[in-house]
């Protein structure tokens, strides 16, 4: 009589040749669901590899240790934000539309993924006080994650002032500007839940609308009214 041995539970079949991405890709969205369920805390090279099905040594075959993780995680979702801006921008071919809908798409992933949001910022642009997450490097604003998601902000407010339809002086400045009140708009909303907070879109459009030196905030919308002194 045959015996077939039935694999242990957790045991995963060998990936074949060539593979070895996929099971680096399964690794990132293990740690994204944990950090979805849990937090950042919850991100351990066990929980893991508990959840992809392999052995926590198998993981330092693609990632030195659990800090890399989570500059994965923070790499991967820092393009997913630009890849939705971006989408969301080229679908206007208004000018003003096409910055405010790349601002509506960023305030959007924000409030639908909030706990990877958080991760995003907290592991590339500052130190956290949370346990295990690292003080990251200096940001670099050509080759670090996050630089194609401003970019896609710095030349929305370009292109408003192209087309005449910004009175700002700076674009670069004022996309710092914007993403700021964006960022701490959707750290307040997230947070202080008690707030009677008034519709996104009410307030998208003042925030963007002011600090982007916008003449108008549609297609159809009359100019505003300039700034005393502006030309």
């Amino acid at each position: 009589m045959t015996v077939t041995r039935t694999p242990p539970s957790g045991d995963r079949p060998r990936n074949k040749r060539g593979e070895g991405s996929k099971l680096r890709g399964d690794i990132l969205d293990a740690a994204t669901r944990l950090l979805v369920a849990g937090g950042p805390e919850a991100i351990t090279l066990r929980a893991v590899a508990r959840d992809v099905g392999i052995a926590t040594t198998s993981i330092y075959s693609h990632f030195a240790d659990r800090e890399e993780i989570l500059d994965a995680i923070a790499d991967r979702g820092f393009t997913e934000m630009a890849d939705i801006t971006d989408r969301a921008m080229t679908e206007e071919s208004d000018p003003v539309g096409s910055l405010l809908a790349g601002c509506r798409a960023y305030l959007g992933y924000a409030t639908n993924s909030p706990q990877l949001y958080t991760l995003l910022f907290t592991t590339t642009l500052g130190p956290s006080p949370k346990p295990g997450l690292r003080t990251p490097k200096p940001f670099q604003w050509e080759s670090q994650s996050g630089a194609r998601l401003f970019h896609n902000l710095v030349s929305g407010i370009q292109g408003c002032i192209d087309a005449g339809l910004s009175d700002s002086a700076d674009a670069f400045a004022d996309a710092l500007a914007v993403w700021s009140a964006l960022h701490g708009y959707a750290g307040l909303r997230a947070n202080l839940l008690s707030v009677p907070w008034p519709e996104d879109e009410r307030t998208l459009t003042h925030l963007v609308g002011d600090l982007a030196h916008l003449r108008r905030l549609s297609a159809t919308d009359q100019e505003r009214p300039r700034p005393a002194g502006s030309a």
